[in-house]
């Protein structure tokens, strides 16, 4: 028998709608992992992606030339961690070749989150809340097409200003 803890159930249970609303119930839908390598909270996404099997690219070079040719392999989702300016301009061209937003949340300083109010998924607020520092970890997991483990004990990651966002293609 496993152990699990109310925290732990909670976090499992809230991310079944998340996967299903992204269309990640398909296990052939191509998933793209995108981060500022500047973010610690973004590293950490990478990394965690990467041990998961998922192509992760770094937003440090021309960040429009890098998400056309992203998204000339038409990937099912991107989903990214990294500063608001960043996440601003990729929704931007995102949308222009038919991707919609499933997920925006803002990480603050003060270690509050805000999800956008018109957010398909408003599940993932509270998610972020649950997960708190281990949120890029959890935040791969479900790019992955996985349930989160919660981990207490970690390491903490300083989180700041940051946004995890998620666009699906269609």
């Amino acid at each position: 028998m496993t152990r699990v803890s109310r925290r732990g159930f909670v976090t499992a249970a809230a991310t079944v709608p998340l996967l299903g609303a992204c269309g990640l119930d398909r296990p052939s839908a191509a998933r793209i992992a995108l981060y500022d390598p500047g973010l610690a909270a973004g590293r950490l996404f990478a990394q965690r992606a990467r041990a998961l099997g998922l192509p992760a690219i770094a937003l440090d070079q021309d960040r429009v030339r890098l998400l056309r040719r992203v998204l000339a392999e038409r990937p099912a989702s991107l989903w990214g961690l990294s500063r608001h300016a960043d996440q601003l301009l990729a929704a931007d061209i995102l949308r222009e070749h038919g991707y919609r937003a499933e997920l925006a949340v803002q990480h603050r300083a003060d270690r509050s989150v805000v999800q956008s109010r018109h957010q398909p998924m408003g599940t993932a607020g509270a998610l972020a809340r649950i997960a708190g520092d281990q949120w890029p970890l959890v935040f791969a997991e479900i790019a992955a097409g996985l349930g989160p483990a919660y981990r207490p004990g970690r390491s903490a990651t300083a989180t700041g200003p940051i946004m995890s966002w998620a666009f699906v293609r269609g």
